[in-house]
């Protein structure tokens, strides 16, 4: 009997070990998630983590290095621009030293931002978005001595309205 009480609880240390330091839904390119809603919409804070994730895919080229823990989204342009926020610090988000990139469906870079601070928000915004096709937000850190020294979680926003840093809308 003591036995069984000994193996319950070994299987029970297991399995929340292994929830604690699960990968992302979102760890791969492949199992990105999906965004539907780009009218100044905003995620609930720290709902995203870059904590635990593994590297996959390229690095951009405007990012210092990585990809380290990167994470994924996808969506499907209703409009030729979006803009896309990643917010981090104070009830934002843990993550620090952002990275982001927005990519095409044959991989090419059509927008990229790398970290202002250890905590800035960071912005991509593009206007040459094709609509009806899908495109992949990618989000990551700057490498630290170790892969998790940045790690943490993050507030994503999208907006499909343009603002005052574009010329048409200033």
């Amino acid at each position: 009997m003591k036995n069984n009480y000994l193996l319950i609880i070994v299987l029970t240390l297991v399995f929340s070990v292994t929830k604690v330091f699960a990968q992302p839904a979102n760890d791969n390119k492949t199992n990105a998630v999906e965004l539907s809603d780009f009218n100044n919409w905003c995620s609930a804070d720290k709902a995203y983590t870059t904590a635990n994730g593994t590297a996959d895919e390229t690095k951009p080229a405007c990012w210092n290095n990585g990809p380290v823990q990167n994470v994924w989204f996808k969506f499907i342009a209703t409009d030729t621009f979006i803009k896309a926020i990643v917010r981090t610090g104070s009830n934002y988000g843990t993550m620090r030293y952002a990275q982001m990139a927005i990519i095409d469906a044959s991989n090419n870079v059509i927008a990229c931002q790398t970290y202002l601070g250890s905590t800035s928000h960071i912005v991509c915004q593009t206007n040459n978005l094709t609509i009806g096709q899908e495109y992949h937000i990618e989000v990551d850190h700057r490498q630290g001595n170790n892969p998790w020294d940045y790690s943490g979680n993050f507030t994503l926003c999208l907006y499909s309205e343009k603002d005052y840093d574009w010329k048409d809308h200033a």
